[in-house]
């Protein structure tokens, strides 16, 4: 399909493009690397009249490492993450998560703001203009009900982002900025867990830059499952970190992608002040199992994605352990 026809904005800074959507507002979208958002605009699914081009900003693409944790502008591509020195050595599971996203050859273009502010997708609404038509609406396109989920009272499209739920886990930050104001909020607190509006920004707003805090005493891995070895989504993610204390868990958290509409947070405090064991890594398994409701929403059957979680959540474990 062709792109609608649209304005192309070139601001040469943030405030120019914090300018641009204050005067534009829902009529405008931001374009970075553009490896989600063109996509999407092919199949007609974003018809914005206005596009920010962020190619000529300066001062959102850099890492930088401070006292108080890590920098990452929201430009940053995916292929300086992975391969950056300091995140590889004291973040490693962020450089694990960038590797995994998509083909190694959309990380020069994928950046990291992107990635966590990519749109949930839902086997209805992901389709062409023409197959669209022939389907009733929906809750994401102004509906009343859910195509994927008859029975549900609200959307059902899936969040399938691999960097926000290691983020999460590591209790990241992300500064959000507008026309004249910034603001820093939790990253947890970015996502709606609503399918049709999955992001709490506002059309005004854009995330700027990425803050992690030092991970002393954390140890923290990321296991992806996916139908291919490349390219393709997560048809499920977990993200584990284990606050340690010599051998012992002192805190445990996990998070799960590709299960709902936004990252799906589990901490038990059962499995707090124990001993990193094979004891250990059964009850978290069964535990965080038991607790995952899949979504009927994606190329993959809920309950092998309920089973499979059980398997993703051993297998970082055991990595935690070695």
């Amino acid at each position: 399909m062709k792109l609608k026809n649209f304005t192309a904005l070139m601001p040469k800074n943030v405030e120019e493009v914090a300018y641009n959507l204050q005067k534009y507002g829902d009529k405008a979208v931001i374009k970075a690397g553009g490896t989600a958002l063109l996509p999407e605009m092919k199949l007609g699914l974003k018809v914005p009249d206005y596009v920010v081009l962020l190619n000529a900003v300066t001062g959102l693409a850099y890492i930088e490492e401070t006292n108080n944790g890590l920098h990452i502008g929201a430009k940053t591509p995916l292929h300086d993450i992975k391969n950056n020195q300091v995140v590889k050595h004291n973040y490693q599971v962020l450089a694990e998560a960038a590797a995994a996203v998509s083909a190694p050859g959309l990380h020069y273009q994928s950046t990291i703001g992107g990635n966590i502010c990519q749109n949930t997708r839902c086997l209805y609404f992901n389709q062409s203009e023409f197959w669209r038509a022939t389907k009733p609406a929906c809750f994401k396109t102004g509906g009343k009900e859910c195509l994927a989920v008859p029975a549900g009272k609200k959307c059902q499209s899936v969040f399938q982002g691999d960097i926000a739920p290691v983020l999460i886990c590591l209790d990241a930050k992300v500064k959000i900025a507008s026309h004249g104001k910034e603001e820093v909020v939790s990253i947890k607190g970015l996502y709606t867990g609503s399918g049709d509006k999955p992001l709490r920004l506002a059309p005004n707003q854009f995330v700027k830059e990425v803050i992690i805090p030092p991970l002393e005493g954390k140890k923290c891995v990321y296991e992806k499952l996916r139908e291919r070895g490349s390219l393709d989504y997560p048809i499920l993610g977990v993200a584990v970190m284990l606050e340690m204390e010599g051998d012992e868990v002192n805190h445990s958290k996990f998070v799960i992608t590709a299960m709902a509409s936004g990252p799906v947070e589990i901490a038990e405090p059962s499995l707090s002040l124990r001993r990193l064991d094979d004891e250990f890594i059964e009850d978290a398994a069964n535990i965080v199992q038991n607790k995952v409701k899949p979504v009927a929403n994606i190329s993959s059957t809920p309950s092998y994605r309920k089973k499979m979680t059980r398997v993703l959540v051993q297998h970082a474990l055991r990595r935690c352990m070695r």
